[in-house]
């Protein structure tokens, strides 16, 4: 099975895998339109913290795809792009994804 898969939000939402998955911390469409890079967990991380079932975003489709292409200031540049879309003042708050979000 693939570990990464390239999505866009729609409505705040996301199809994966069947499911159909969103974020508890998005409300207003912030990520609509934009491609991302979306990992699932079908484990648990350690007993304290149990990821069955999430999925993180990990950052945008071109930044992922650029990290074994392209020259290291281009790889740069994008993640500053990436870091922009999603931690806009430096905390992320889109990171986990899940079908119980509702």
């Amino acid at each position: 099975m693939r570990s990464l898969y390239y999505r866009t939000v729609k409505r705040n939402r996301i199809k994966l895998l069947g499911k159909v998955l969103r974020c508890e911390k998005l409300n207003n469409g912030e990520l609509d339109g934009k491609r991302f890079c979306f990992i699932p967990y079908n484990g648990t991380w350690n007993t304290r913290f149990a990821f069955d079932g999430l999925t993180a975003l990990w950052g945008t489709e071109r930044f992922s795809k650029a990290l074994n292409t392209e020259p290291r200031n281009v790889v740069m540049q994008l993640e500053e792009e990436s870091n922009g879309i999603l931690a806009p003042d430096g905390v992320y708050r889109w990171y986990f994804w899940c079908e119980s979000c509702y």
